[in-house]
């Protein structure tokens, strides 16, 4: 089964999606507090920090505005910490720190999921942003293989970026919490982007991971700078402690691409192909693949 599920597709801009972040912290359960205890050493000593900045996906509503009939995302979140995520998403299926009778208890607890828009209320349920940079005048875009610091997925060919909202970092001009500002902070954070060289950037779709029980986002940020340029920056950022990729490549951002797109996690299949749709429109991207699968 493919793992990322898509909740709504389509262009959306800066207010399209509105964020409402709870000042009251998630109520963590007494035994996903036991888990934490129990495996807090281990995480600490592979570089995690317990930082108290994720959003936790609450509840997510789809619906319109006037009589516009564009979709209109609104996302409610609560405060939890990092070592939330990883006593609950995080060792669901993909990593593998708990011993298997503790993992037993994370997937009995995941079977309640029926509906991605009613997420498990004491999983941490993240929020994070899969971004897909254009380069040379929009005909190719940079991908980035994972390495071994990463939560997971790691050796596998990530977007150009990949953040997850953070509290209190992600917020707009007027101090509001703002996906936007995730998008702008990971181009910059991990492929060296700054505001100056974004030509446009806008959110393509919404996924559900079936396998971390997260949300996803996709985004397109268009630039003009060459390929080069950016890998340039990358290598400059590579020193940066922070940083989470191994290696960089550069593919063109076309249809036939996917053909040989080997080594892929599901969030690059899932944002390319969103990003191509919503760029060039779902007629023309059908056809493509309808020629190359005959």
């Amino acid at each position: 089964m493919y793992p990322l599920e898509v909740l709504q597709r389509g262009i959306f801009r800066e207010g399209d999606i509105e964020i409402l972040l709870e000042n009251s912290p998630v109520k963590v359960p007494s035994d996903i507090i036991r888990l934490i205890d129990k495996y807090a050493h281990i995480w600490e000593e592979q570089g995690f920090y317990d930082e108290f900045r994720i959003g936790s996906v609450r509840e997510i509503i789809l619906t319109r505005r006037g009589s516009s009939e564009d979709p209109f995302v609104i996302l409610k979140l609560q405060p939890t910490g990092y070592f939330h995520f990883l006593a609950t998403n995080a060792n669901l299926n993909l990593r593998k720190d708990f011993y298997e009778k503790d993992r037993v208890i994370l997937q009995t607890r995941a079977k309640q999921l029926k509906d991605p828009f009613n997420p498990i209320r004491d999983f941490a349920n993240p929020l994070s942003v899969n971004t897909i940079v254009l380069c040379d005048k929009g005909t190719k875009t940079i991908i980035v293989k994972r390495s071994s610091r990463t939560c997971f997925r790691d050796g596998l060919w990530y977007p150009s970026a990949a953040e997850t909202f953070s509290i209190p970092h992600d917020t707009s001009e007027d101090g509001r919490p703002s996906i936007f500002s995730t998008i702008k902070r990971g181009v910059h954070e991990e492929i060296g982007i700054i505001q100056e060289d974004i030509t446009d950037y806008y959110i393509s779709g919404l996924f559900f991971d079936w396998e971390v029980y997260d949300y996803k986002f996709s985004a397109i940020v268009d630039t003009a700078l060459s390929c080069e340029d950016i890998i340039g920056r990358w290598k400059l950022l590579a020193k940066d402690s922070k940083y989470e990729g191994i290696s960089v490549n550069i593919v063109p951002f076309e249809v036939k691409t996917l053909l040989n797109a080997q080594g892929w996690a599901p969030e690059l299949r899932a944002s390319f192909i969103m990003g191509l749709v919503s760029k060039y429109g779902p007629a023309r991207i059908k056809r493509e693949l309808e020629k190359l699968i005959l």
